[in-house]
């Protein structure tokens, strides 16, 4: 092993080294003091999604992938589930036995289809469980009464003129103690390289934690974009915006200018230039944050990367977009204080307890900051990350934008072409043998150590 793999692999391991490192140690009596209680927390890395309104006119996504998924949840009862998984292709695709079974009348049939194997998954009674092929890859996720937790670490990942990251760390937590409950979710990214390099960030992480007692609720969180540039040109990203900062003093050729190198123009000219270029707008949105007696939710999307279909509306293919999520965090945690006859939940009514008003906050009056001249992202293809979502982080993001209605609304379906049907299938096996490839090139470092080992 190399020393460069060796020091990515100390780093991945220390990005978010807390939730992990720490000696898990179990509450005797979780929810002990509480009516009720459920933790959900969820982060995702890297998430794609074609967002094709002609083809699906409902304008939910068709299909996505996502690398370094993390899950948890703790729910009344003693019960937990969390998941690490490298590569999630949705929760239909990975369990697909029960659509089966049902499909085809026979539930035993759908016992017979196995889950996604790139996972690691633990509930409430199989405490640790790790998989993977370290140093390159490793998922783990834990499950016990109090707590559950999921876990995701990669080194480099690269698609070839569409994406490289040299570490990917997404850890998310849940736990509950006799008086509370508390949700989690880290996401880091280091060294990201986007569309043929034209597009980078230093580092990209992303927080949302959640916590409630019963009585009262917090939210809290951050995303940070370190070390952006566009086209060479070093962009940061502030609470006013995107801020260019100034041409670097060896620029690149600037996509689709002939090789010849940047204009005469100002920064911020070329930055939109290069953009253009490339039919791609960057949006971040800010925090998603509801407060509501003892219910809190956060949500963080993260960084955005929108590219326009670059061969939409040529013959049967679809117009529309492709997003790239780039650190998104999402986190909720709800509790009830038990029951008592002198009022709701044991408080008086109008004290500010579940249903007896709160606050819900959703940032300040723009919700979003984006920079370039693509399509822009509508709520509707911003969607949480991880299987649950939440009423308040939807009705948040709903209201961000129209694209979705006007590009629906006159539109009436009417069959598809068999050549578009013949290019999705032979768009899938292709992503099926992508994955399927990305993953073989994971395990063979592994085993080429495994083979000196014996050797």
């Amino acid at each position: 092993m190399t020393k460069t793999r060796l020091a990515a692999l100390v780093a991945v391991l220390v990005l978010v080294g807390a939730p992990v490192a720490a000696q898990v140690k179990t509450d005797d009596t979780p929810g002990a003091n509480l009516g009720g209680y459920d933790g959900i927390a969820a982060g995702s890395a890297v998430s794609f999604q074609p967002f094709l309104p002609a083809l699906v006119s409902t304008g939910d996504v068709p299909f996505e992938g996502t690398f370094g998924l993390s899950s948890t949840r703790v729910k009344s009862g003693g019960n937990a589930f969390g998941r690490g998984a490298l590569v999630w292709p949705g929760s239909t695709a990975a369990d697909m036995g029960p659509v089966l079974g049902v499909a085809f009348g026979q539930p035993e049939l759908g016992s017979l289809v196995p889950k996604w194997p790139v996972q690691a998954e633990a509930g409430q009674d199989d405490g640790e469980v790790i998989t993977g092929a370290p140093p390159v890859a490793f998922m783990r996720a834990y499950g016990a009464p109090d707590r559950a937790d999921g876990d995701s670490r990669i080194v480099d990942i690269h698609i070839p003129r569409v994406l490289q990251i040299e570490n990917i760390a997404s850890t998310a937590s849940s736990v509950v103690t006799d008086g509370g409950v508390s949700s989690t979710s880290i996401v880091k990214l280091q060294g990201v390289s986007l569309l043929a390099g034209f597009i980078k960030a230093e580092e990209i992480r992303s927080i949302s934690r959640t916590t409630s007692i019963g009585s009262a609720a917090s939210s809290s969180g951050d995303v940070d974009v370190i070390g952006m540039t566009i086209g060479g040109v070093e962009v940061s990203v502030t609470d006013d915006g995107f801020q260019v900062t100034g041409l670097p003093p060896s620029a690149d050729p600037a996509p689709g200018a002939g090789g010849e190198p940047f204009p005469n123009a100002s920064p911020e000219e070329t930055v939109n230039q290069v953009l253009g270029a490339l039919g791609a707008r960057i949006t971040l949105f800010k925090s998603i944050s509801s407060v509501v007696g003892g219910k809190a939710e956060r949500m963080q999307p993260g960084l955005i990367v929108s590219v326009n279909n670059p061969v939409g509306g040529t013959g049967p293919i679809p117009p529309g977009r492709f997003d790239i999520f780039l650190a998104s965090t999402s986190a909720s945690a709800l509790s009830t204080l038990p029951f008592s006859p002198g009022g709701v939940l044991g408080e008086a009514p109008g004290d500010g307890g579940i249903g007896g008003g709160g606050t819900s906050s959703a940032g300040d009056d723009s919700p979003s900051i984006s920079l370039g001249g693509g399509s822009d992202v509508g709520g509707e293809s911003v969607t949480n990350v991880g299987d649950d979502l939440t009423d308040a982080a939807q009705g948040s993001l709903g209201a961000v934008g129209s694209l979705g209605d006007a590009e629906r609304s006159d539109y009436r379906f009417a069959g598809l072409p068999i050549g578009m049907v013949i290019g999705l299938l032979l768009l899938a096996l292709l992503l099926a043998r992508l994955i399927r490839n990305g993953y073989r090139g994971l395990l063979a470092p592994a085993a080429a150590n495994d083979e000196e080992d014996t050797t």
